[in-house]
């Protein structure tokens, strides 16, 4: 059995899913913390660490098996990383994983063309800059329209921008896995205190924003974890965890419902660090 053929290579993190820090990471294991909590989470899917070490040395993950994740999660995935310590790090989350020209049709019928081109555009950027190692001169002015976006990614590729949602994911996952590896990535994560081997699960999810700064509709979910560690300086081990949850619907002319749930739980923690009460 190889590591993408494992059960445990990519599962989708349900309450009684097979999800470990030490296989997949501090954030799917944070997530299935809040699924069992029975709180509002995203179709979410954790990429164990072996199956990363794979993909990253050039092994394919099953296209189908990419195309149905997308396909549960309404069209649309981000890819966060999922260290096994939060404070090793990790790449960037990318947005908006799975958007095409079709699906972009589909969001200027449902959520206007400027909101449709903004997702798409910023999805041509990050992917031509951290997938396909193009100049980022070319790719970060966020003036620039789409059409003239999808061109430059063209003129420099020689092929159109991928259409297909599943390559795009596979693309997304292999890129993620090799930064992790990187010789750069390893010297700031042992500068951290983690092994030379530290292993990086990756976490696909569901974000239905139409915008990342000014949305209207949709919904949002972030995780993250706070690691305090005597190892690392600090005078205690404990740990904060936070969740930011976020709705927004449009109404009326040019208006916006939005509500915010945030909240902090700390483990372990002095009572100096204690989670804050806001009013």
């Amino acid at each position: 059995m190889t590591a993408l053929t494992d059960p445990l290579a990519i599962v989708e993190i349900t309450p009684s899913a097979g999800v470990h820090t030490l296989t997949h990471g501090w954030r799917a294991k944070c997530l299935q913390r809040l699924i069992r909590m029975e709180l509002p989470v995203p179709a979410s899917f954790a990429v164990s660490a072996d199956a990363v070490r794979a993909i990253a040395a050039g092994q394919i993950p099953d296209r189908a098996r990419l195309a149905a994740i997308i396909e549960r999660a309404d069209g649309l995935v981000s890819v966060r990383p999922s260290a096994q310590n939060p404070a090793w790090g990790g790449p960037g989350t990318v947005l908006n994983v799975g958007i095409n020209a079709a699906c972009h049709a589909r969001l200027a019928e449902t959520r206007g063309k400027s909101a449709a081109d903004a997702l798409y555009l910023g999805f041509v950027q990050a992917y031509a800059i951290h997938v396909a190692r193009l100049d980022p001169d070319m790719f970060s002015d966020s003036d620039v329209g789409l059409e003239t976006a999808l061109r430059s990614y063209e003129d420099e590729t020689d092929e159109e921008f991928p259409q297909d949602p599943a390559r795009q994911l596979a693309e997304v996952l292999r890129s993620m896995a090799r930064a992790w590896d990187g010789p750069t990535a390893r010297l700031l994560r042992q500068a951290k205190g983690a092994p030379e081997d530290a292993p990086l699960g990756l976490v696909v999810q569901h974000d239905s924003r139409d915008s990342d700064f000014s949305a209207t509709r949709g919904w949002y979910l972030n995780v993250n974890n706070l690691a305090y560690r005597e190892g690392l300086g600090g005078e205690a081990d404990f740990d904060i965890y936070r969740v930011d949850y976020r709705g927004y619907w449009s109404h009326g002319d040019g208006h916006v419902l939005a509500w915010r749930n945030r909240n902090q739980f700390s483990h372990n923690a002095p009572s100096g660090s204690y989670s804050p009460i806001y009013l």
